[in-house]
């Protein structure tokens, strides 16, 4: 690629080419030709030109970082996934702390039914998404093994198990969106729910401190996981969205028992989140041209979401 620059020079007088420099505005204030022929300001043809322009050859290479990217507690979480015709698949989901809402015991009891678990979400009114197709996609929502703690994944606010090790998927649904309140819920009916979250919840009724002491709660739930499936069918390109997860008038996970009854927990009092980011490039555009060095490559390519970077080299 050839790349144009253009660059100033800036004359000075020094002692050891004086003379010089003043047989150069001998000759100039002597001429009978015009001053802008010797004192140009843009071509720099004249004896005394400042201005020059050059072309240089850069090396340009785009390269991938094949980790996993996490990114905590930010003012919003990205949740979604999204095939981009350049890039491929990215999909974003998020680790997060939920707290008891009402600090009290449930009524309910081993022999309870759980008719449901309904995820709900508030979108951002004022960051934009990428995409346009958030509703149909099918978000996993899983249980943590272990809780947010001083690990070694690069925080004091990561889990403790540098995997981000899941305990077992409580289950997965279609979301829907409504596009009058920019909610988005994901519900998981009874049929569908894990029976081992189920018994964890109900038989735990033997301790009342676990839902009477947030810190005793966290212990039993640890966490949850949100990750939307990346497949999508037909031709849904799908959508990545911000998502207020300390909203409290609207983001909740609300357990529904013995068909009237409810328990809710939320995700305020500063929980902890971590955001988590993969991609499937495929055979797109952007993945064959990783790697590939040179002067004839012509293109690079940047992505965010700890995606694709470029390394440009400029010689001197």
């Amino acid at each position: 690629m050839n790349f144009i620059t253009t660059y100033s020079k800036t004359g000075f007088l020094k002692i050891r080419n004086s003379f010089f420099w003043f047989l150069a505005i001998l000759l100039t204030v002597s001429c009978n030709k015009p001053v802008n022929d010797y004192l140009t300001t843009g071509s720099g043809s004249g004896l005394l030109g400042i201005h020059k322009t050059d072309t240089i050859t850069l090396n340009m290479v785009t390269e991938y970082w094949p980790h996993l990217l996490a990114s905590q507690n930010l003012t919003l979480d990205e949740l979604g996934t999204f095939n981009d015709p350049v890039f491929g698949r990215t999909t974003a989901g998020v680790y997060a702390q939920i707290r008891i809402e009402t600090i009290g015991m449930p009524s309910w009891n081993s022999s309870s039914s759980m008719d449901s678990i309904v995820l709900t979400l508030k979108m951002s009114d004022t960051t934009p998404a990428t995409g346009t197709q958030l509703a149909g996609q099918n978000w996993h929502l899983f249980k943590m093994a272990s809780g947010f703690g001083a690990g070694t994944a690069g925080g004091t606010n990561y889990p403790s198990d540098t995997s981000f090790k899941l305990s077992l998927e409580i289950g997965h649904a279609a979301i829907r969106y409504n596009h009058a309140d920019s909610i988005v819920t994901l519900s998981i009916k009874g049929n569908a729910i894990n029976q081992i979250f189920k018994d964890s919840m109900f038989d735990s009724t033997r301790n009342t401190s676990l839902f009477t002491d947030p810190t005793e709660f966290d212990q039993l739930m640890h966490g949850i996981f949100i990750e939307p499936d990346s497949s999508l069918s037909g031709n849904n390109n799908g959508e990545i969205a911000p998502f207020n997860l300390q909203d409290t008038a609207h983001t909740r996970l609300t357990i529904y028992y013995d068909k009237v009854n409810f328990w809710k927990m939320n995700f305020n009092s500063t929980p902890e989140r971590v955001n988590v980011y993969s991609h499937n490039y495929g055979n797109k555009v952007a993945w064959q041209n990783v790697g590939k060095t040179g002067k004839k490559v012509d293109r690079v390519y940047l992505q965010a979401l700890g995606g694709m970077k470029c390394l440009v080299t400029i010689p001197y």
